[in-house]
């Protein structure tokens, strides 16, 4: 039975699994995403993947990418991140030159929502948001079991709706993105408290919009030990229309922790999405 890999590529850190066909890790490795150039970027996913084939006797199939940016799927390539130094960047070619293996690139965000809408916090709700809070702010949105990706791919960029105009600077290059007040880098100028009140509502617009069964908060801030569904789930009514007369969606931490992003990737190539 043949392996395939799964990459989570975040601002900050790299998340390499290697999965079997049942979905279980046989290996992983955790890297830090380099600050330099495009290339220093490639050689670190390279040497993850590296890694991670060495650990095993097994022939490995597929390579899956989840990456922190706008993603183009069918093209495979990244149209812009702001946080890493991709701009059309031809990645899924790239690497399935240097790796020799079928590479399949997504968003990191989409990933991540993929393996918690199938074997996570949000399996068997057909309407589910996920809100990944991490360096910023990525985002899915299932609709009847099936993935809402839009007309160009680009649908869940929940981090870049501006909730003050004219407000931070964001590095995508617009103001006032939702990202700038709640989020990991938001914590550098806020309090968790602050990024609380932020995160109900920039919620509260997104259940306004969407209406889902639930809402799955994933990436490094969405850990109960945050406490900041709590505060989410007292303060959504208040930042949403008809709040008191409305059912609200259930508000639910990710089930499957850091791993979530990595492990849909795979999920995504071996399943062929």
């Amino acid at each position: 039975m043949t392996l395939t890999v799964g990459l989570d590529i975040g601002g900050s850190k790299i998340l390499g699994v290697l999965v079997d066909g049942d979905g279980a890790v046989v290996a992983e490795h955790l890297a830090m995403t380099p600050r330099g150039d495009v290339r220093a970027v490639e050689d670190a996913l390279i040497a993850v993947v590296d890694h991670l084939r060495a650990a095993t006797d097994r022939p490995v199939s597929a390579l899956g990418v989840g990456a922190a940016g706008l993603v183009d799927v069918r093209r495979g390539v990244v149209l812009h991140s702001a946080h890493l130094p991709w701009r059309d960047e031809p990645l899924r070619a790239r690497l399935a030159e240097r790796t020799g293996l079928a590479v399949t690139l997504d968003n990191d965000a989409t990933a991540a929502a993929w393996a918690e809408q199938r074997h996570g916090a949000g399996a068997g709700a057909p309407d589910m948001l996920f809100v990944a809070l991490g360096t910023g702010i990525g985002g899915a949105i299932f609709s009847g079991g099936r993935l809402v990706r839009g007309r160009t791919g680009l649908a869940g960029e929940f981090g870049h709706v501006q909730v003050v105009p004219d407000g931070r600077p964001c590095p995508c290059g617009l103001r006032g993105c939702w990202e700038r007040y709640c989020s990991g880098t938001a914590l550098a100028e806020s309090t968790m408290p602050e990024v609380a009140h932020w995160l109900a509502v920039g919620l509260g617009g997104l259940v306004a919009t969407f209406d889902p069964d639930v809402v799955v908060l994933g990436g490094g801030l969405g850990v109960p030990e945050t406490g900041l569904l709590t505060h989410a789930e007292t303060h959504l009514r208040d930042h949403l229309t008809g709040g008191a007369h409305r059912p609200a969606p259930r508000l639910v931490y990710a089930a499957l922790g850091p791993r979530a992003g990595a492990l849909g990737a795979a999920g995504l190539a071996a399943t062929g999405h």
